[in-house]
């Protein structure tokens, strides 16, 4: 059996993976019924269009996740390039704050009171403590002593243990990346988990970034899958499926009618 992949883009990935250089930026812009948001008087300014690689939804991986696990088990990370993000910063008090990654930087940084960063240790300590153990559903019906972490919010798990103001606000953003007001504490306590165990696997924080864009990652597998046999052709959408007497599939006819 042999696979082959219709995208009706120019490019691998669909949007969530593309990267465009600043000519096909401002391509697909127009494409969008959109309105450039440069202006700029000498477009020689800008340099050749081929040394910019612009993502439409940058992707920063989680060094410990389950891609980069993925990549790495399928040997398709020896096709990419990634570089370790150095620094992280959220916005609080009208200006950007590093994001401390290392228990030194904890107690050195100025966000957080002293008081607080006890308390910071100890919640991440009880988090990494959990592991998998975060139970939710049947799981904590089963288990009496466990509160089910899926029927209460990440907010009011924080605030019932005494958790709130600034450092609710900076777990919440810089460790538990913006969960959301309705997020579930047994979902955020997950992603908290996956932060702390990527801090410091490949560089100082927790995320890497593919060096030429998000498209590599796409293009690379489908490198491997042309190793193997599979056919992918851009420019080219499903336009008709057809089916045989018995309901199975017979064929297709793509957007450019074969």
């Amino acid at each position: 059996k042999t696979v082959l992949h219709l995208d009706d883009n120019e490019w691998y990935g669909g949007h969530q993976w593309a990267t465009f250089s600043m000519s096909e930026f401002r391509h697909w812009v127009q494409q969008q019924d959109g309105q450039e948001i440069m202006r700029l008087t000498n477009e020689d300014a800008l340099g050749r269009s081929r040394e910019y690689a612009i993502d439409i939804l940058p992707v920063p991986i989680m060094a410990a996740g389950p891609l980069v696990s993925l990549l790495v088990n399928s040997a398709i990370g020896r096709y990419l390039e990634f570089k370790a993000v150095d620094k992280l910063y959220f916005f609080t008090d009208n200006k950007l704050q590093p994001v401390p990654c290392s228990k030194s930087e904890v107690f050195k940084s100025k966000v957080i009171s002293k008081k607080q960063k006890g308390q910071l240790m100890n919640f991440m300590k009880s988090v990494m403590d959990q592991g998998e153990d975060v139970k939710e559903g049947e799981d904590a019906q089963q288990d009496k002593q466990t509160p089910d972490y899926s029927q209460i919010t990440f907010q009011d798990y924080l605030a019932e243990r005494g958790i709130s103001g600034d450092l609710q606000r900076f777990i919440s953003y810089a460790i538990a990346l913006d969960p959301g007001v309705e997020c579930s504490a047994a979902e955020a306590l997950r992603t908290m988990k996956e932060h702390l165990e990527s801090v410091g696997k490949y560089g100082p924080t927790a995320f890497l970034f593919n060096m030429y864009g998000v498209a590599e990652v796409p293009q690379a597998f489908a490198r491997v899958c042309a190793i193997y046999g599979g056919t992918y052709v851009l420019r080219r959408g499903i336009k008709t499926i057809t089916t045989d007497e018995h309901g199975h599939v017979a064929g297709l006819v793509c957007t450019a009618g074969q």
